[in-house]
């Protein structure tokens, strides 16, 4: 390494004189020329090059690897106008100014950046780091490549092929096969398979490669023959698999060779042209649990055939090939978008976001030339694995995102490509610089994990930054963030692509940062990280959008999918990191000023596909504190609590109430939910919500705030089905069983006013019922809800109970909903009756306690409707309250139905629905308490609870506290003479003991009304403390004394009782996020699928019926597959017919046989086992054949010749009458002027057998090698040639073997490969015997060798045979005794069997093989 220092020459400059492009201006230099260097010497590789003060140089070349490039200030490096400029370099430091193309002179070539490195390198800079593009103090970086639109949005569904016609291995019934091996499809140039067979190599199976040997070299030529490994190859002999994938691909060496273990392959070529052959081997990464090929493919006669390998590195996981077909409309889509997008570029790459709740359905693809496109079409350059959705559907925009990947500009951090390295290149601008201008460029492996600070586009502490900016860039495959603003005001960061990255995308670092702006951005594919503690996934805080300070604006940007939350606003007490001294320095961020700003602007941005929610509004960094005695470091997220609560100031912890308005937000697919709030005053208008399981859910806020959402549009379900998944037939996020619900009303106040929903139906499949509701509650509620939620101005798309619920609350028979304290209490008002039909009107839970004779309970939603007015007693003290704490520590009874006591588990305290302007008296059960607060909310002027207390009858007296109504020495609480007293008092200071019941009554009353969302008015509850003296702590019961007739109140009569809204369908119109028109349009598209393939003369097959088979001999033989999982009539039928066999064999449930004859064994009647791919239909059973016609026609009558022969290829082929040894039998043919029948085609072959069937004879035929040792001729001189039918194990293979002969003159025979023996059923002493085995080349055979006794079963007749003596007895084998030995007389006549020589002949069997 060397520091080549380039010296400034000393000039003069009167400035720059300004040009149209920045390559033009004047004093650049080349850096291609070495007079521009003060040495005289261009740098050499490693060189540190140092551009001094004054220096301008312009990069026309390409220059070596450098160690860094310092540009100082007062210098320049210019781009030249050159095509393909290559930049390889560890750091570039820019003092000076940087400048690729201008604003005005776009830089239009294509040029890389490669910042090279690894973590431990010494190039290094302070408050850069390593391997960056670094704006130091007075630096300007100007990058701008070429103009085109970042992303636009589809205007019509793109989907992958949905011709069921053509094959897809994935729905077809072969994917039920799970065997490790090989998996082989063979497909007709007209797209229909051929054949499918599993080879089972990888469990070890004998002879497995042999069989994918025979299989492979049976395929015809002009086939489609793809192979995919599935889990393991196998660990024995793979030569057969080698040398015939190679031979069949016209391979000098197979890829699969190099298969070990769990690794993938596939192969595709079109037989008989090695050109189209394509092959590929995935080795398996060690942290990888996938590991696959990817697609090869082959067009053909107008479609592509593909296949693919994927293996998973768990055992268990075993199905993972593929084989397709596809048009090539399929093939090659075309996308119609919504934008000119004519400077999208034959191999630019983009990425198509998932509509589904998947967002790892998006789907990076290459762009394909298309010369006839439109300017808004583009094509691809492979197929769609995934729908994406283009529409506008019941008035929610759920076309999917496509972004552009692809740029001029290319910035690439070098990572390994082994391992799993996270320290990729960063840019980062610090305080100081002079400009910042980044607009069209690529930046890929981009961030470190493990060092803060280095992003891939970052202002790092640069406060007020007005007027620079990240443009349309395009950022993918990051592996920390996208952008980062840090401590820095004002940016803008607009129209950049986001895809795939670690960590939060779009990054408020501080929560310090104010006045940026964040406009259409597009982040696909935001994943867990471990930068910070946010990052990572155990803390479940990650976003695509991480809103950190209120104080910003969010306008017309997308979150198609992240591991957590699409948008996130929340805040710390304190800026973080460096950002707390700076703001400490700057005084625009003190404490609490980032949790008690209002939203500057949230508008127009839409999240769909991320695994959690879309928007979330909760939570609180920590700034490094102490909570709950456990230190949370910095960046940590406390949850169940508060950040955003606007006041007038921020700074004020008691300032006045504020709102945050977010308007025009659509979501929709998120896994969890659309919408979660709990925050300040938030009011949400015009959001379109839709396709989630719950639409959105408010919690509640501080005691003093609400949320209200309004003029917004919720549709349960749309016409986007998503992958489709059973029993409903659309795609969805949880168990089929889990309710639908659009408002989720929770903790409160939550109100929902001037809002339209739809398509919430309850469905029913089977045994699944799946729930929906429009207007419903939270599943699971410990917390009791506030009164005062209500709804207002509700429309709907739908009948109420016929065509979906407006309304439900369900019971804890409905998967996921519980029975808690709030459960148990939700309710909410309709104020108008849009939702109950009545105006005034409340929903609650259909209980004695909380309903009257005028309620209305509707059995479909399980709300009872109330004319009634509510209100919350809530109860704190000691005594029973505590401990009995969270166990039902209280009960109420109303005075008008005393026998339905209502009881709390008091989880979340003891707050009680009541009705008002209703007596209640309430029960302790335990002490009383000897300090009781009573409070109310959600009352207006003249509303009241009346309530009774019981205590100790002995209790000596009582005193009274509060705030509202005050309290004191002037007006003090008073005791009144009796209930009616009580009732006419409006101070709310009142109270009546009566002893002799031991019930304290007090009125808990208002009189100012409540104002905006207000629970309380004011914020202020009225209240009363009330402490005791005196009195026992023993549980004390008042109902006796109580209602004895004292205090009972007749119950309501059933009088103007709620009536149903009748059904008035309304519209969409109006409601929700503005929709952005289709600028083009799209001619409905219909996929144009191939005809089914026409085969002339096929016949439909038909069952033959059931007819028995044999080991030995296969009555139908040709062909043999077997599949354990898939087999069907149908595979097996078509794949004969394609080999052209007239008849299909099922057999055993899972085989396959074919042939051109049947039945030789007769019929059966065991054709019962089902078929392994289709358990309504039998195939075949044990040793028994389900024969079916394959639809080819039979074969014509065969011509005879010589009375009994036949006409065979031009040829009389005649069988003898007698039997005869070989060289017997080859006389008797040149008798009639022939020879042994040759047989040297499958056409023949086949006419033989079918000539031979009715004689059920052993035949000769011609084939032999006794002229040299394993060379096979016909005896007439014909060589064998290419076509070898012999059965395995006979001749030149290892099975059964009833076709040979062998010894000197033919005289013997060898029975599956072993030795050769001669059986003569003549009869002979033992000397003539031994002499008839001398002469024929022999011995006696050996008693003790179970091949004797094989050979005598095979081709003896019943009766005993000489055998060699043992010692000096004279041995005999008995056919009484199943050919047991015996010693004999030497005089004795019986047969001989002779064990002799060594050569072969052939003999043709017309039994079925």
């Amino acid at each position: 390494m060397r520091l080549l220092l380039q010296l400034a020459i000393v000039c003069l400059y009167a400035g720059v004189a300004e040009s149209a492009c920045p390559h033009l201006e004047a004093g650049l230099e080349n850096w291609g020329d070495t007079t521009s260097w003060t040495s005289g010497v261009l740098p050499i590789e490693d060189d540190q090059v140092v551009i001094p003060s004054g220096k301008k140089l312009l990069l026309n070349v390409s220059p070596p690897c450098l160690s860094s490039i310092t540009i100082e200030a007062g210098a320049a490096l210019v781009w030249g106008d050159v095509d393909n400029l290559n930049v390889c370099v560890s750091y570039i430091l820019i003092r000076g100014r940087l400048q690729i193309g201008s604003e005005d002179c776009r830089f239009t070539r294509k040029t890389h950046i490669r910042l090279t490195g690894e973590s431990n390198s010494t190039l290094s800079v302070s408050g850069f780091g390593r391997k960056f593009i670094g704006v130091a103090a007075g630096g300007t970086i100007e990058v701008h490549g070429e103009e085109k639109p970042s992303w636009t949005k589809l205007i019509q569904t793109a989907e992958p092929s949905t011709c069921d016609n053509l094959f897809n291995f994935q729905t077809s019934v072969f994917q039920a096969e799970s065997s490790r091996g090989l998996y082989v499809s063979v497909f007709n140039e007209d797209s229909s398979l051929w054949d499918f067979v599993v080879f089972r190599t990888g469990e070890d199976i004998a002879a497995e490669e042999l069989k994918f040997q025979e299989f492979i070299e049976s395929v015809p030529q002009d086939k489609i023959l793809a192979v995919a490994l599935q889990g393991e190859l196998g660990t024995g002999d793979m030569t057969a698999v080698y040398t015939t994938l190679e031979a069949a691909g016209g391979l000098t060496s197979s890829a699969i060779r190099s298969v070990t273990g769990r690794q993938a392959y596939a192969f595709i070529t079109i037989t008989g042209n090695s050109s189209t052959t394509l092959e590929k081997y995935a080795a398996n990464p060690l942290d990888e649990k996938i590991v696959e090929t990817g697609y090869l493919s082959v067009d053909f006669n107008g479609f592509q055939f593909r296949v693919n390998s994927k293996v998973f590195s768990d055992p268990k996981m075993r199905k993972g090939v593929d084989f397709k077909v596809l048009t090539q409309e399929a093939a090659y889509p075309c996308l119609q978008l919504n934008v000119d997008v004519s400077k999208w570029r034959a191999g630019d790459k983009i990425v198509i976001a998932s509509t589904d709740f998947d967002w790892r359905q998006a789907e990076e693809m290459t762009i394909k030339s298309c010369p006839s496109c439109a300017v808004n079409e583009i094509c691809l350059t492979k197929p769609l694995k995934y729908m994406h959705y283009g529409e506008v559907t019941l008035g929610v925009d759920e076309r999917a995102e496509v972004g552009l990947l692809s740029r001029n500009i290319f910035i690439e951090g070098v990572i390994p490509e082994e391992g799993c390295s996270t320290f990729g290149g960063h840019i980062k601008v610090v305080r100081g610089f002079e400009a910042a201008h980044i607009q069209g460029i690529e930046l890929y492996h981009m961030g470190q994990q493990r060092f803060l600070g280095t992003y891939p586009l970052h202002f790092h502490m640069c406060d007020d930054v007005d007027g620079n900016w990240f443009r349309h860039n395009s950022i993918h495959h990051s592996l920390t963030r996208c952008v980062t603003v840090h401590g820095s005001d004002g940016a803008e960061v607009s129209h950049n692509v986001c895809y795939l990255h670690r960590g939060h995308g779009f990054f408020l670092e501080d929560s310090a940062e104010q006045r940026n702006v964040f406009d259409s951005n597009l982040c696909i594919g935001t994943m867990h990280g471990t930068h910070i503690l946010s990052d990572m996934k155990n803390k479940c805080a990650l976003s695509s959008y991480w809103i950190t300070h209120p104080n910003n604006t969010f306008i017309n940007n997308v979150a198609a999918g992240s591991d957590n939350v699409g948008f996130w606003i929340l805040a710390s007490k304190f800026p973080l990191g460096p950002s707390r001294q700076r703001q400490e320095e700057r005084g625009l961020v003190p404490k609490l000023h980032a949790m008690q700003t209002k939203i500057k602007e949230f508008r127009n941005n839409t999240a769909h596909s991320n695994v959690k929610r879309a928007l979330r509004i909760d939570h609180r960094i920590s700034h490094g504190e102490v909570k709950d005695g456990v230190f949370v470091p910095e960046n940590g997220v406390f949850s169940g609590t508060i950040s955003h609560t606007p006041r007038d100031p921020p700074t004020e912890t008691r300032g006045f109430l504020d709102k945050s308005y977010l308007y025009g937000f659509t979501a929709y697919k998120n896994n969890d939910l659309n919408v979660w709030t709990k925050a300040g005053i938030v009011i949400m208008s015009n959001f379109t919500l839709a396709d989630s399981m719950r639409g959105i859910t408010m919690a509640a806020g501080t005691s003093e705030t609400y949320a209200e959402i309004t003029n917004s549009l919720f549709v349960g379900e749309t016409d986007n089905l998503g992958e489709p998944q059973e029993p409903f037939g659309r795609s969805r996020s949880g168990n089929e069983n889990e309710p639908l619900q659009g408002v989720l009303f929770y903790q409160g106040p939550g109100h929902v006013t001037n809002t339209f929903f739809d398509k919430y139906e309850t469905k029913m499949s089977g045994s699944v019922t799946r729930y929906a509701g429009a207007v419903s509650v939270k599943r699971s509620n410990p917390y009791p809800p506030k009164a005062s939620s209500h709804v207002e101005g509700i429309k709907f798309g739908f009948c109420d109970v016929t065509e979906g619920n407006w309304a439900f609350k369900g019971d804890p028979s409905v998967p996921t909903i519980k029975n808690k304290d709030g459960n148990r209490q939700i309710t909410f008002r309709d104020i108008d009756g849009g939702v109950s039909g009545t105006p005034g009107t409340q929903f609650v839970p259909n209980t004695r306690f909380h309903t009257t004779n005028q309620c209305d309970y509707r059995p479909v939603s399980n709300f009872a409707v109330c004319p009634h007015d509510y209100a919350k007693a809530l109860f704190r003290g000691d005594g029973a309250l505590k401990t009995l704490d969270m166990n039902y520590p209280m009960y109420m009874r109303r005075d008008d139905r005393p026998d339905d006591p209502f009881a709390l588990e008091g989880t979340k305290g003891n707050i009680y629905l009541v009705i008002k302007k209703k007596s209640y008296t309430v029960y302790f059960n335990g002490t009383a308490p000897t300090k009781l607060q009573v409070s109310a909310e959600n009352l207006e002027s003249g509303d009241y609870v009346r309530l009774g207390l019981c205590y100790p009858k002995d209790v000596t007296s009582f005193t009274f506290s509060s705030g509202l109504p005050k309290i004191k020495s002037s007006t003090p609480a008073f005791n009144v003479s009796s209930i009616s007293d009580l009732d006419s008092d409006t101070t709310g200071r009142a109270y009546f003991w009566d002893k002799s019941t031991g019930l304290l009554f007090i009125k808990i009353y208002s009189n100012v009304d409540r104002v905006d969302g207000e629970k309380c008015p004011g914020y202020k509850c009225p209240s009363l403390t009330i402490t005791r003296t005196g009195g026992s702590d023993d549980l004390v019961d008042c109902y006796d004394d109580a209602y004895n007739g004292a205090y009972n109140k007749p119950e309501d009569d059933a009088v103007n009782i709620p009536t149903a809204k009748s059904c008035t369908k309304t519209t969409s119109e109006g409601f929700g996020a503005e929709v952005e028109s289709n600028f083009f349009s799209a001619a409905p598209s219909t996929p144009v699928c191939p005809a089914d393939p026409v085969h002339e003369g096929r016949s439909t097959p038909e069952l033959k019926g059931c007819y028995k088979d044999s080991f030995s001999f296969r009555d139908i033989p040709h062909a043999y597959i077997k599949l354990g999982m898939s087999m069907t009539v149908s595979a097996c039928v078509e794949r004969c017919y394609y080999r052209g066999y007239v008849y299909a064999a099922l057999q055993g449930g899972t085989e396959c046989r074919c042939g051109n004859m049947y039945g030789g064994f007769g019929t059966s009647t065991m054709c019962s086992k089902p078929c392994s791919g289709n358990n309504t239909v039998n195939c075949g059973g044990s040793l028994a054949n389900a024969v079916y016609t394959t639809g080819k026609a039979a074969p014509s009558a065969m011509t005879t010749c010589r009375t009994t022969g036949v006409v065979i290829d031009g040829k009389c082929y005649y069988l003898t009458s007698g039997t005869y040894s070989y060289v017997e039998a080859q006389a008797q043919c040149v008798k009639v002027g022939g020879n042994l029948a040759t047989i040297n085609s499958e056409s023949v072959q086949s006419e033989v057998e079918r000539y031979l069937r009715p004689f059920m004879a052993d035949a000769w035929f011609g084939l032999n090698d006794v002229i040299d040792e394993g060379t096979y001729v016909f005896v007439d001189g014909t060589a064998l040639g290419s076509y070898i039918n012999v059965m395995p194990g006979q001749g030149t293979s290892r099975d059964q073997d009833y076709g040979v002969s062998c010894g000197h003159n033919n005289y013997g025979q060898q029975l599956n490969g072993g030795d050769c023996y001669l059986v003569i059923n003549t009869n002979h002493v033992y000397k003539s015997a031994k002499h008839a085995c001398y002469t024929r080349r022999g011995t006696l055979a050996d008693v003790s060798n179970a091949q004797t006794l094989e050979h005598i079963y095979c081709f003896g007749q019943s009766m005993d045979y000489w055998v060699e003596k043992e010692g000096e007895e004279f041995i005999g084998l008995e056919n009484t005794k199943l050919f047991s030995k015996k010693v004999i007389r030497l005089g004795t006549s019986i047969g001989v069997v002779c064990k002799i020589g060594e050569y072969i002949y052939m003999y043709l069997s017309s039994k079925p093989e």
